[in-house]
């Protein structure tokens, strides 16, 4: 009879804070800052 010994270990949930995006400030000043780059493609 085989086993599943993955089954056997307990690994706690991890704990880690949900991230918080940039404020409004922060894009208003990103968008600024690009603005006439003369890249218009959105690389993401």
């Amino acid at each position: 009879m085989s086993r599943n010994v993955a089954k056997l270990v307990r690994v706690p949930a991890p704990r880690y804070r949900v991230g918080k995006g940039p404020s409004v400030e922060q894009v208003r000043k990103l968008l600024a800052a690009t603005e006439g780059s003369g890249s218009t493609r959105c690389t993401w």
